[in-house]
């Protein structure tokens, strides 16, 4: 075999290695959710588009009246995201979600991008994890009015009015993936040659109750967005210490109880345990909240 030979069959043999490594959507939602259980997700039949290299899919879980869905992706970061397609869970001839009413809660597995108003509509979601998404797209949660909170860590690309009119949003937190170098939100970018377009749009919370924006310490992240009826969000700097979240002087667990404002609380001394303190240290405070 010839050196040019064999290194062709090297790199393919490397090739199909790695994909056998990540795995598609298909097989990721089989091997969690079993086989039988997992729903394509095709595109929205008066919105075509192509291109898509695998059919992305989602399994339901949960009791009735409160399940979740979770979409599957690739399992490796160097690989292509998994694509939720455009209006694919939306009828826009009839302004309708087409998500199960009984879907409350979104999860993500491997690496996943939400097409443009993939979920618009979706009045019924009181909770999305996004710590498998990669892009969200326009419009992509408008309408959400269920959801309350969101985090953001991990995704880089946030289009515009991506959650436009989630009336019911209270709080976001921004994560690094979503800054520049300069420690600023990335500038919202599109490329007409390449119809390709990067960064957040400022316009990504137009008509949202948004009152908090957590950003990461010495990090900015004010005064970029814009459109809020209920007028500027407040934005409070966060800091990981110790896998605890430091915010606006609470602690949390993690970035999901930061974003639910679920804190964990001071210690409360009873007076036997202040008077037990009191023989070891100086002096001694008693909190109440």
């Amino acid at each position: 075999m010839r050196k040019s030979q064999f290194i062709f069959v090297l790199m393919l043999g490397c090739s199909l290695a790695a994909m056998a490594k990540a795995g598609t959507s298909k097989d990721n939602c089989e091997r969690v959710a079993g086989e039988g259980n997992c729903h394509a997700i095709l595109n929205n039949p008066y919105f075509e588009t192509e291109g898509y290299s695998d059919t992305t899919y989602y399994a339901l879980s949960g009791p009735e009246g409160n399940k979740t869905m979770t979409i599957y992706g690739t399992t490796e970061s160097g690989n292509t995201a998994a694509t939720v397609p455009t209006y694919a869970f939306f009828d826009y001839t009839s302004w309708e979600s087409t998500i199960p009413g009984d879907v409350k809660s979104l999860k993500t597995f491997g690496n996943v991008d939400i097409g443009d108003a993939a979920f618009q509509g979706a009045t019924s979601l009181t909770s999305v994890d996004l710590s498998g998404v990669q892009s969200i797209g326009y419009s992509a949660f408008e309408g959400a009015t269920g959801l309350t909170s969101v985090d953001l860590t991990g995704v880089q690309r946030l289009a515009s009015s991506a959650f436009y009119d989630a009336t019911g949003l209270k709080s976001v937190i921004i994560s690094d993936s979503l800054l520049g170098d300069d420690g600023k939100i990335l500038d919202w970018e599109y490329d007409e040659e390449s119809d390709v377009s990067t960064g957040v749009a400022p316009s990504a919370f137009t008509g949202s109750g948004l009152k908090t924006i957590y950003c990461p310490a010495g990090k900015i992240c004010g005064n970029y967005f814009y459109g809020f009826p209920g007028g500027i969000p407040k934005v409070i700097p966060y800091s990981i210490e110790n896998g605890q979240i430091k915010a606006g002087g609470k602690t949390y667990a993690s970035l999901d109880d930061l974003a639910s404002g679920n804190h964990i609380p001071k210690r409360i001394y009873t007076i036997d345990e202040a008077n037990e303190v009191a023989g070891k240290v100086n002096s001694v405070k008693i909190r109440y909240r």
